[in-house]
């Protein structure tokens, strides 16, 4: 299911679909905007829901694979990744406007610049696509690319991480890659997204190993780690950021990697967090 939950106090508000179905799996992070609610599930289909009642305005069903990453929107088009390869653009009444076909499973949320959608993939390859989902650059990483690549604050850096081992900034207008961070070798897989905060690039490797580069050549401004593998990625805080790892530590820093306080759950953690003003 998914389910709709008050922030004060944690009573589930609605949950959707109505009546569970075992066949029914939610594994990708809903996208949510002022009134939508818009994940996809791993019967292949992608689904719009109100966000305050939970019921369903619409179902995209003609994808040949299931939906893992997290759907992005831009103005009135949604667009849902699969794991079919293809990175599907809707519109706000469910109907297909475009795809664009990948090699392999596309898991990373897309992103954009003004006339530009930048999307990830698993086939080891980032993609610059037009507004009308044509090719207008492809970039080879060194692995493959499992969550959303970030987008500097003007729109002309795009900073990837991989499975590959390292980190990558590339130009937006051709793909050039501009630096290349890989710890001379003793970096891990970049599972999880990135952050940018106060200027710092900000991300952790599979080890536990956190890093803050200079997003302008790549050069490392400090480093610390956590015990245990992180695998979800970071979320930026005001003036720091917050992650989780995969054995169920909550750990707070500031923007310099220092430790601001941590929490201890129970179970598996495989997401970012999310977070307001008040909570994480």
């Amino acid at each position: 299911s998914v389910f709709g939950i008050d922030i004060q106090n944690g009573a589930v508000l609605w949950h959707y679909p109505e009546k569970a179905s075992a066949q029914r799996v939610f594994y990708a992070k809903p996208l949510i905007t002022d009134d939508a609610v818009y994940i996809g599930d791993f019967e292949n289909s992608f689904h719009k829901l109100d966000l305050e009642t939970g019921t369903e305005k619409w179902s995209f069903t003609d994808a040949k694979g299931y939906f893992t990453g997290q759907a992005a929107i831009d103005g009135d088009r949604v667009y849902a990744p699969s794991n079919d390869g293809n990175l599907y653009a809707l519109d706000q009444n469910g109907d297909l406007l475009w795809k664009f076909s990948a090699e392999h499973y596309i898991w990373a949320q897309p992103q954009f610049s003004a006339d530009r959608i930048f999307v990830g993939s698993t086939d080891h390859f980032v993609y610059a696509l037009s507004m009308d989902g044509k090719e207008i650059w492809s970039r080879e990483m060194a692995g493959a690319i499992v969550d959303t690549p970030v987008l500097s604050e003007d729109g002309s850096v795009l900073f990837v991480g991989s499975m590959g081992k390292e980190m990558v900034a590339l130009d937006t207008t051709a793909g050039d890659i501009l630096w290349t961070f890989d710890l001379n070798g003793n970096l891990q897989s970049v599972w999880g997204s990135a952050v940018l905060v106060n200027n710092t690039l900000i991300f952790a490797d599979s080890a536990g190993k956190i890093f803050g580069l200079d997003p302008d050549n790549g050069e490392p401004v400090w480093q610390t780690e956590v015990a245990g593998s992180v695998v979800g990625g970071l979320a930026a805080m005001k003036d720091g950021f917050v992650l989780a790892t995969k054995e169920g530590q909550v750990k707070a820093f500031d923007a310099m990697g220092t430790p601001l306080w941590e929490a201890t759950l129970d179970g598996e953690i495989y997401n970012a967090p999310a977070l307001n003003d008040e909570y994480v």
